[in-house]
């Protein structure tokens, strides 16, 4: 597979992003959505007609970036400048948590000390991952292997870490567990609020739905009472235009017909 290229301007801005993330939430092992946060921002500053990168290839190149980091500091003079160009910008992220990041000597060939790091995500968190140091020079042009067989993607390239079997456990310290709840909890509390957030917006438009139905209700139940009075109104009305009618036909008949009742000439003179 062709290397990725990195400019200049692809770099700062990755460092710049995931010094963001990284300070901001006090984390060093970046969950999918970190990563997302520095992918955009790295691909918001891509030159015209490059390529974007992907979660992968940023992975990979932030961890070139730590090795090269701790190679750097371990063969750094203290009063002598640094050739490498982002040694500082690497040293403001890290410099201050050396767990993190141990300082190993470039120049050193014996045996590479091995320490556990915490799983990436995916692994099992029973299965610590051991992480290899290789002492090799590296350059700014180069894509190097990720460092965790967790980063496992479709374009991820061959893990350099190893798993080993009835490896101590990490999580046993309870100070740790406090810390990391702290940050598990500082972490998700944007998230929270978010949710709760929406969980009101949610129930407010319930609440409208419900006012609105019961408004269109109200308003249909008027409506058919409307339609019911106008309805009686024209019957009553059609019953009297029928009743006067039949009194006009009968006082029309009545008219017409002799009157039997009073006496003829002839019966007055007998």
């Amino acid at each position: 597979m062709a290397n990725v290229v990195w400019t200049k301007e692809d770099i700062l801005a990755l460092l710049e992003a995931y010094s963001d993330r990284y300070q901001q939430f006090n984390i060093g092992n970046f969950r999918p959505l970190d990563w997302d946060y520095v992918l955009l921002s790295v691909n918001a500053k891509k030159q015209p007609g490059m390529l974007g990168k992907t979660r992968q290839q940023v992975k990979n190149k932030m961890e070139n970036m730590k090795k090269k980091y701790r190679q750097e500091k371990g063969a750094h003079t203290p009063g002598l400048p640094v050739k490498w160009s982002y040694f500082n910008d690497m040293d403001r992220i890290f410099g201050n948590n050396l767990r993190v990041l141990q300082t190993l000597d470039a120049e050193n060939t014996a045996p590479v000390p091995k320490s556990i790091v915490k799983p990436e995500e995916g692994c099992s968190p029973s299965t610590p991952v051991i992480e290899v140091h290789l002492s090799v020079d590296l350059k700014e042009s180069e894509e190097l292997l990720p460092e965790s067989t967790c980063l496992v993607d479709e374009e991820a390239l061959p893990a350099t870490s190893v798993q080993v079997e009835n490896a101590p456990d990490i999580h046993s310290n309870s100070s740790a567990r406090r810390g990391k709840k702290r940050r598990h909890n500082s972490y998700y509390s944007p998230a929270k609020a978010l949710a709760g957030a929406i969980t009101k917006f949610g129930e407010l438009c319930t609440q409208l739905e419900r006012d609105r139905a019961e408004r269109e209700e109200r308003r249909t139940e008027r409506e058919e009472r409307r339609q019911k009075e106008n309805a009686d109104r024209e019957e009553r009305i059609l019953k009297m235009q029928m009743d006067m009618q039949l009194r006009l036909a009968e006082l029309f008949t009545l008219g017409q017909k002799p009157n039997r009742g009073a006496p003829t000439g002839e019966e007055v003179k007998k």
